[in-house]
């Protein structure tokens, strides 16, 4: 079968590809990686550790974007307990 000039396999746009992506939260092998790493930093803020303050977390951050480096989503050198202000402030650095 040939094939039909200009014809181009379908692409996903960005919304729908950021959807796909979000879905990967909300299974089971996240929610144990979660806890691997909540466990693994003691329940603690990594950045305010480095700041010398003592901080509870409870949001896991890619250290490297996982739009940047979608291989890394499951590493766990990967991954850091963060508080929520600590992730919002890096999160809005586009990191």
């Amino acid at each position: 079968m040939k094939k039909q000039a200009g014809h181009k396999r379908p692409r996903i746009d960005g919304r729908r590809r950021n959807a796909i992506e979000r879905r990967k939260y909300m299974t089971v092998r996240w929610s144990r990686v979660r806890g691997l790493v909540l466990s693994r930093d003691n329940g603690l803020c990594q950045n305010c550790l480095r700041l010398g303050k003592t901080e509870p977390g409870n949001q896991i951050d890619h250290v490297i974007a996982a739009e940047k480096r979608p291989d890394l989503f499951w590493h766990l050198d990967n991954l850091q307990t963060l508080c929520h202000s600590c992730h919002s402030e890096k999160t809005g650095r586009g990191e």
